[in-house]
C-alpha cells in the first residue's frame, strides 16, 4: 500500500495515532473485488508505523488513477487499488491467523 501510493505521488509518514505493531483494527470497505465475500468491518493485524497520510493531518489527496478502497475509522488508509491497472495495496497483513479471513 505504502509503496503503491508513494509511487505514484501519495506521502508516507508517521501513521497517525502512532506504531500499530500487532494491533487489531476493524476495517471498513467498499465493495470492490478484493474483498469479495469479506464482512464490513472485518478485523486485520497491523505491524507498521507508516501510512499513506499527509504529514499535515489534512485529507489525502489521491490521483485519478489510485482509489482508497479500505479505511480504519480514524480514516487510515487500509487498501488502495489502481484505477485501470490489475494492481491493489493493503496496509494490513491479510495472511495472519490474528487477521479475520487470515491464514
Amino acid at each position: 500500500c505504502q509503496g503503491i501510493g508513494w509511487l505514484y505521488g501519495l506521502e508516507v509518514n508517521p501513521s497517525p495515532g502512532g506504531p500499530m505493531h500487532g494491533r487489531l483494527s476493524d476495517v471498513h470497505h467498499e465493495d470492490d473485488p478484493l474483498f469479495e465475500s469479506v464482512s464490513k468491518p472485518f478485523a486485520v493485524v497491523r505491524y507498521h508505523s507508516l501510512a499513506l497520510c499527509a504529514s499535515d493531518q489534512s485529507a489525502l489527496e489521491f490521483p485519478p488513477h489510485l482509489k482508497k478502497i479500505a479505511w480504519t475509522a480514524d480514516g487510515v488508509v487500509m487498501a488502495i487499488r489502481h484505477t485501470t491497472k490489475p494492481l491493489w495495496g493493503v496496509q494490513f497483513h491479510p495472511e495472519s491467523i490474528c487477521t479475520e479471513f487470515g491464514a
